[in-house]
């Protein structure tokens, strides 16, 4: 967040933001690009404002845009909607080729991650306008990413993804679902560790569930995500800022499944 940067500081670093990476392409009445001056900059940092704390958290701040540190190392993909000139899309990337430094790992040891032999893209701060929360729009931003991980010779793609609870049980379900699809190589920071996680895992454990029945739990973003191909990384790290569980989801770009690729990359 901005913490104790000045209203003029910010707005001096939001006025000198350079994008690492430039496009911009037109699907139908929309626009997929990378921001390119402070006022699409700016609009997407609103618009994350008004998803993630006017949303989710029912609060107000003085400043209104969700911004830190982490965005003037980063691009950002939006979506244009050309009738309106808003935007109703947007997701943050930082690439390694530009930054060794990861927002994911402010909660998680992503050690593995970053050891890996490739170019690796993070990505997150997926926001989209209430308005516009289709499959369509989801579409455009991951073809975005897409485009973005093929200029940049993104092998992987990671990123923190949430499920919006503070209910212990809730993310435990959600986790025993989504452990057929982890391999454990990231681990929460003890910060963010969930006291006596594990106790609540095997007591789950030892009841006869169908874990099919736990799917519900699992926000339709990262069963997106599994439906490409990623790999759940490990147990979750608690956001008390953003009241929410993360999670770390992996993603092999050379092994998307033919449905993604059908989807996101044509």
């Amino acid at each position: 967040m901005i913490g104790v940067l000045s209203k003029k500081t910010y707005g001096f670093r939001l006025k000198a933001f350079r994008p690492k990476i430039s496009f911009s392409f037109e699907v139908g009445s929309f626009t997929v690009k990378t921001v390119q001056n402070h006022k699409e900059f700016k609009k997407a940092l609103e618009l994350r404002y008004n998803v993630f704390y006017k949303e989710l958290l029912n609060k107000n701040k003085f400043i209104r845009l969700d911004i830190d540190k982490f965005d003037f190392i980063a691009d950002h993909i939006i979506i244009i909607d050309n009738k309106t000139q808003n935007v109703v899309g947007t997701y943050r990337v930082i690439a390694s080729n530009f930054s060794d430094k990861f927002y994911s790992e402010t909660e998680f040891d992503i050690t593995s991650i970053k050891l890996l032999k490739a170019t690796k893209l993070e990505i997150g701060r997926a926001s989209v306008h209430k308005d516009y929360r289709n499959g369509a729009t989801i579409a455009l931003l991951w073809k975005g990413i897409a485009y973005y991980a093929k200029i940049v010779g993104a092998k992987y793609v990671f990123g923190c993804s949430s499920v919006q609870t503070e209910n212990i049980f809730e993310i435990v379900f959600a986790y025993k679902y989504l452990k057929q699809f982890e391999n454990r190589i990231v681990f929460p920071l003890p910060e963010f560790q969930i006291k006596n996680f594990d106790t609540y895992i095997k007591t789950l454990d030892s009841v006869n569930i169908d874990i099919n029945s736990l799917k519900t739990f699992v926000p339709s973003l990262i069963h997106g995500y599994l439906k490409a191909g990623a790999t759940i990384c490990g147990e979750p790290a608690f956001d008390r800022h953003f009241r929410c569980a993360d999670f770390i989801t992996l993603l092999d770009a050379d092994n998307l499944n033919s449905s993604f690729n059908r989807k996101f990359k044509s």
